[in-house]
């Protein structure tokens, strides 16, 4: 949400809390971003509780200096970074505000976490709010290792009969769901072919998980910003087993795929789409880094940054480091203010 010190928006002027709302539920039309100038585009929602989702959307522009003064330490979706430690990204999941509900599944998440700390889960009777202040004062201290972490989700890897089993009591505990917490923290870690592998067997085995689950783990490999992904997902676009996930496929398509403007999904023939969209796109890694450093998604600049801090490469960061986004600008080694 805006800071005290951000003036709101005109009457009638979609506000940057609004847009920030649409950009986080991916009800974005069009976007396009001008790192000197500001955003402009459509979204489907202005925030107002009496105002219908627009299929034409309402028009949103923001100035650069807009953007600069814009309160991001007070938005959580922005305290989401990008992670060399598993264990780190895990604590983010952990500490937002859907994991501090009790629920079945976020205990078997929770307890998921302690297993690969290799610490015993506390007791089943546990009171929630202990059981999740240990999980964060395990993560602070712990580290988990991707082999670790692969070795636990092939383990946990449901079956035939496991889904059979799944199929006659409806308990989706009996498929391992609670995966779904460490695909989450994969999308948020540096780039790692490990990683990959691991999000991809999960769609793989997709006849025998839950659907949620699929769901995750096509939302986790775009995330995860690995272009060597793109094909695969164009793929799933012709299969018939995926049809209930086009619009998850096409989301991890979009976020992969868009640089300074966002690239539109496909209303019909979507594999047609998409295999002559990705004929646009940069092929080698030097330009997939340029091309990610000025997308409309702040996530993948984000990235970019500390990959490019990480290698030393100082001369690529100077855009970044002045970033609209705070947390792009910090990550790039940028200054905490700026003047438009």
């Amino acid at each position: 949400m805006a800071d005290a010190t951000t003036p709101g928006p005109p009457m009638g002027r979609l506000g940057l809390d609004e847009f920030w709302d649409n950009y986080a539920d991916q009800e974005l039309l069009t976007f396009k971003r001008d790192p000197t100038s500001g955003y402009s585009g459509t979204c489907l929602s202005d925030g107002a509780e009496s105002s219908p989702l627009s299929d034409e959307g309402h028009k949103f522009s923001f100035e650069r200096g807009e953007l600069l003064r814009y309160g991001y330490r007070t938005n959580r979706m922005f305290d989401l970074g990008i992670y060399d430690d598993l264990a780190e990204a895990l604590a983010i999941l952990v500490a937002m505000p859907l994991m501090e509900t009790e629920s079945i599944p976020n205990r078997d998440q929770l307890e998921l976490v302690f297993r690969l700390l290799d610490q015993t889960p506390p007791e089943w009777d546990t009171a929630y709010s202990a059981l999740h202040g240990q999980a964060l004062a395990a993560l602070e201290n712990g580290k988990i290792t991707l082999e670790k972490a692969a070795a636990l989700m092939d383990r946990l890897k449901p079956g035939d009969e496991d889904y059979k089993s799944y199929e006659g009591t409806g308990m989706v505990a009996l498929l391992s769901a609670e995966r779904e917490i460490l695909l989450k923290a994969y999308a948020f870690c540096t780039s790692d072919p490990q990683i990959t592998k691991q999000i991809t067997a999960v769609i793989d085995n997709h006849e025998h998980e839950d659907v949620i689950t699929v769901q995750t783990a096509i939302w986790a490999l775009g995330r995860h910003n690995d272009n060597a992904a793109i094909d695969s997902l164009v793929g799933l676009l012709r299969r018939d087993a995926f049809g209930f996930h086009r619009i998850t496929i096409q989301d991890a398509l979009q976020f992969l795929c868009s640089g300074r403007e966002l690239v539109p999904t496909a209303d019909e023939n979507e594999w047609k789409y998409w295999s002559e969209y990705k004929q646009r796109l940069p092929n080698n890694p030097a330009a997939w880094a340029t091309y990610d450093a000025e997308s409309v998604f702040w996530e993948k600049r984000l990235r970019v940054a500390r990959e490019w801090k990480a290698a030393g490469q100082e001369s690529r960061l100077e855009r970044l480091k002045m970033d609209e986004v705070l947390p792009v600008r910090l990550a790039a080694g940028g200054p905490e203010k700026l003047t438009a």
